[in-house]
């Protein structure tokens, strides 16, 4: 399950994936998410999946809200989005482990930024 993509190009990439019967993948993008309500998302995501692993690509964010990833893209998730979407994720039983990508501490030379990623995920698994 993919919440919060929205690259074409990457959509385009996957297209295969999501064709073949037997690929259980799924991609929400930031719109559908806010339609379901982030948090209801979040949860029925965690329901869906069972036993999971959490990959955070910080490029979910919108380049607004995050410019210390190297992926800047229009259209994210704000921060206290991504936050009600990650906690019914990380406060479920079947969460197995959680990995970090896209930050980029160059362009975060105050560390504001990772600060902030770091209160998420806090917040998240607490």
């Amino acid at each position: 399950m993919v919440l919060g993509a929205r690259d074409p190009e990457e959509a385009e990439d996957i297209a295969g994936l999501l064709a073949d019967d037997l690929a259980a993948l799924t991609v929400h993008g930031p719109a559908e998410l806010r339609a379901a309500g982030l948090d209801a998302a979040g949860r029925a995501a965690a329901d869906r999946l069972g036993r999971f692993w959490i990959h955070l690509d910080v490029d979910v964010l919108d380049e607004l809200a995050m410019p210390a990833t190297d992926y800047l893209m229009p259209g994210g998730l704000e921060w206290d989005e991504l936050a009600a979407l990650m906690g019914p994720l990380g406060a479920a039983p079947g969460l197995v482990g959680l990995s970090l990508g896209c930050v980029n501490p160059d362009k975060d030379p105050g560390g504001r930024y990772a600060e902030r990623t770091c209160e998420l995920l806090a917040g998240a698994l607490g």
